[in-house]
């Protein structure tokens, strides 16, 4: 018996240099200030996440946790992201944040991001 995605699957996960291209080449991004997210369209009936957390963020220490919270904020916010939908979460150094501002700002700027990819 399937299971239906939770947003946690190897399936939801970008891996590859050339996935990764792929969705820069786009150019399509929202920036917020402490992260960026860039995205692009897929062929898969779910959304998709990417990281790119720069040693600029700070230590090993640093760096994962906002790893951390931004695997979790996808997963929690899996239901509401579209589908056919890749993202990759950029971030800059910036100060601990909770939770919820990373799960709010995936779920706004994927909404978002998935309008106007579909417009272009």
């Amino acid at each position: 018996m399937s299971r239906p995605p939770s947003g946690t699957d190897r399936a939801s996960r970008l891996s590859g240099a050339k996935e990764y291209e792929r969705i820069f080449a786009r150019r399509m991004r929202t920036d917020l200030g402490f992260i960026t997210i860039h995205a692009a369209l897929n062929d898969v009936p779910r959304a998709r996440l990417g990281l790119s957390i720069g040693s600029r963020v700070g230590n090993a220490v640093r760096r994962n946790r906002v790893k951390r919270l931004v695997r979790e904020a996808f997963r929690l916010s899996y239901p509401q992201l579209p589908v056919g939908i890749d993202l990759v979460v950029s971030a800059r150094p910036h100060d601990d944040r909770p939770l919820a501002d990373y799960q709010a700002a995936l779920v706004e700027c994927a909404t978002q991001l998935n309008t106007n990819l579909r417009r272009a």
